[in-house]
């Protein structure tokens, strides 16, 4: 999950919206289309949201960190399996 999705999903869970928070933080509502569009608020800023929003700055990126070293495991361990079945077959091959 991006960080926008991330917020978004914090903001449903806890019966608010993004724009809501964006506007408490910064005075204005525009600034929440610039987040959906993948720009990052200040650190202060997130610091700020995460207060409202009774979490840690973290949350907003976790699930965006869990995934990509989910992702990148996934693909290690698919290597190792390969190259595993490659080395079986070779020593299979050997014993023939």
């Amino acid at each position: 999950m991006t960080f926008a999705e991330n917020l978004n999903r914090l903001c449903r869970e806890r019966g608010t919206s993004l724009t809501a928070i964006v506007k408490q933080v910064k005075g204005s509502s525009s600034f929440t289309t610039a987040i959906n569009k993948g720009s990052l608020p200040k650190e202060d800023e997130m610091i700020k949201m995460a207060e409202l929003l009774h979490c840690l700055v973290a949350d907003f990126l976790w699930m965006t960190s869990l995934l990509s070293r989910t992702l990148n495991l996934k693909m290690r361990m698919k290597k190792i399996s390969s190259e595993f079945i490659v080395h079986f077959r070779e020593e299979l091959n050997m014993s023939l």
